[in-house]
């Protein structure tokens, strides 16, 4: 009788095995991901850049609210337009919070790696009817720890 985890374990060799092998086969086979980077990048970009902010909800915990599944859903069609495409919302995109306090907001860019604060360029924070504040994400951090006792 087989021991559970060796099985479980060489389930997900086989199941990384398989995966590498699409990814193979994709890369070779698939006319778009054959196309030369510089014109995969403008299909890309033209795919993302919608012209919207990315609205981020304090009560969703900050994830991604469901109206951006569609959105985001290329970056999930495969390892290599992923790994190509990862960025571009941070890049392309202006996110936008209304909460009553900027911690949410600061929470939200706490969990964002290294890479993506630093090319996340229009990042906009407003209190309920005020005017909007737009700074870079890594400006937000840096002002939020300037000034976190005066929040």
């Amino acid at each position: 009788m087989l021991n559970r985890r060796s099985t479980e374990s060489g389930f997900a060799s086989h199941v990384l095995q398989t995966q590498d092998e699409i990814s193979r086969c994709n890369t070779m086979n698939s006319p778009l991901l054959r196309l030369p980077a510089e014109i995969r990048n403008m299909i890309w970009t033209f795919a993302l850049d919608r012209g919207q902010d990315i609205e981020l909800l304090r009560h969703s915990e900050l994830r991604f609210p469901h109206t951006l599944q569609n959105y985001l859903s290329l970056l999930f069609v495969c390892r290599q337009i992923h790994a190509e495409t990862a960025l571009l919302p941070y890049e392309l995109k202006t996110f936008s919070m209304l909460s009553p306090g900027r911690s949410y907001l600061v929470r939200f860019l706490e969990r964002r790696t290294v890479v993506q604060r630093e090319v996340m360029a229009g990042v906009k924070w407003s209190w309920y009817g005020s005017a909007p504040e737009m700074h870079s994400a890594v400006e937000w951090l840096r002002m939020s720890r300037v000034r976190k006792d005066s929040w």
